[in-house]
């Protein structure tokens, strides 16, 4: 999970070699806008609602991007129940174990789409 305009397109971009690979429809649009615009971004990246009407989650294993929310949202539970899949959470600062408890996250990867200090010098 990630914010569907930055952290997702990272995403999207760092498991572009996996196949199948599903994506929230927020995120869908922002990286067809990112195509656009001459972003190399696989555009094949099918919309969670469209693989879920053509039957396509029962194909396994996929990888979903999805926007930010807790595991404790009727969506993501209702994902790990009907595929008893593992739910990450990703955010630019991961402060422990309290992070994982507080988003109901299996896992926590930090992962910042916030620039560094010599991007901010290059950018000054």
């Amino acid at each position: 999970m990630g914010y569907p305009l930055g952290k997702a397109q990272i995403l999207s971009d760092l498991f572009s070699s996996w196949d199948p690979i599903y994506v929230h429809g927020s995120v869908w649009k922002m990286n067809q806008a990112y195509s656009k615009l001459g972003v190399d971004l696989r555009t094949d990246m099918k919309p969670y609602s469209e693989a879920a009407e053509k039957g396509l989650l029962q194909r396994r294993p996929w990888i979903l991007v999805s926007t930010l929310q807790s595991g404790r949202s009727a969506f993501i539970r209702n994902l790990k129940r009907d595929f008893r899949c593992s739910y990450s959470g990703i955010l630019w600062l991961v402060l422990g174990p309290s992070y994982s408890h507080a988003m109901a996250v299996d896992h926590a990867i930090p992962l910042s789409d916030h620039c560094d200090f010599g991007e901010l010098v290059d950018f000054g």
